[in-house]
């Protein structure tokens, strides 16, 4: 870490300190949700919306797997002690929704499929992963793996955008807002999950701190090392035909009181917004608006 003094002083009004004091009192325990609650209703659950949502379940919990290994190139520029404090935080809760979408499948999905006579699926099986997701992972993978060698500036803030914005603020945030407008209860062509709609809620609690992390070290970029957020933006644009690509998996003739331009408007006022107080410019134009509804 930097300092003259070789030791930094943890200020309470520090960001990330905050984040981090925020992780210790909201701490969950994955073992201590009952998954057997979604059973019943993942075996009532009709053919075409049982497949689509073990698809997604698949990939957000692969998803969640590839940034438990991907965080730790993120230490290698930590400067603060704070920062390395929010971090191990991070690393620790990422590890959690691992674990969390793991116990899912073993205990849920796979007594469902056991229950309605179909062969136990495991959730890195091909027919999940769509190509994609694939090359988002690589994408991810490479991006962090720059940070171990010769990061520039611009490399560090390629690694946030991808990590921060692109993974866990587009991707995982828009799953989970699927996940929960079909099996919070309130949709009537969905039976409620109330185990996922638990861990979902847990891991989105998680998510806004991890993001607001990435947002923050953006804006010092921008502010600090010049970067031109549309580059950031633009980084995050490459990502858009995999947003499509998850879009066609998951909306379907049975998706219920839910569309695909919801999901879009959902994605775009997020990430709009977090451009906006990275750029400063509240007249900031992202490429996610690009995408068609």
């Amino acid at each position: 870490m930097d300092n003259a003094k070789g030791t930094d002083q943890l200020q309470e009004t520090d960001p990330s300190l905050k984040n981090y004091r925020d992780a210790v009192r909201n701490h969950w325990d994955p073992a201590e949700i009952d998954y057997k609650n979604d059973v019943e209703a993942l075996v009532d659950l009709d053919e075409v919306n049982f497949t689509v949502l073990r698809s997604v379940i698949a990939q957000i919990g692969l998803g969640e797997e590839d940034v438990v290994e991907d965080l730790h190139p993120f230490f290698a520029i930590t400067k603060t002690t704070s920062d390395a404090m929010f971090l191990s935080t991070q690393q620790y809760e990422e590890a959690k929704h691992a674990d969390f979408f793991t116990r899912y499948w073993y205990q849920a999905i796979n007594s469902a499929e056991d229950i309605r006579g179909m062969e136990t699926t495991e959730p890195d099986d091909d027919q999940w992963l769509t190509e994609s997701y694939i090359a988002q992972s690589k994408r991810l993978n490479d991006d962090m793996n720059k940070l171990l060698d010769k990061r520039s500036p611009h490399d560090c803030a390629r690694a946030f955008a991808n990590y921060h914005l692109t993974q866990e603020g587009i991707l995982f945030q828009s799953g989970f807002h699927w996940l929960r407008k079909m099996y919070n209860g309130n949709n009537i062509d969905n039976p409620r999950l109330p185990a996922l709609m638990e861990g979902a809620a847990k891991i989105s609690q998680d998510e806004a701190r991890h993001v607001d992390y990435g947002v923050r070290k953006l804006t010092d970029l921008v502010e600090i090392e010049q970067i031109d957020p549309v580059e950031i933006d633009e980084h995050v644009s490459n990502v858009l035909p995999l947003i499509q690509d998850l879009l066609s998996t998951i909306i379907t003739p049975k998706s219920g009181k839910i569309d695909e331009k919801e999901i879009i408007m959902f994605m775009r006022k997020n990430h709009t917004k977090r451009m906006k107080n990275i750029s400063k410019n509240n007249q900031f134009e992202s490429f996610i608006d690009s995408i068609s509804n």
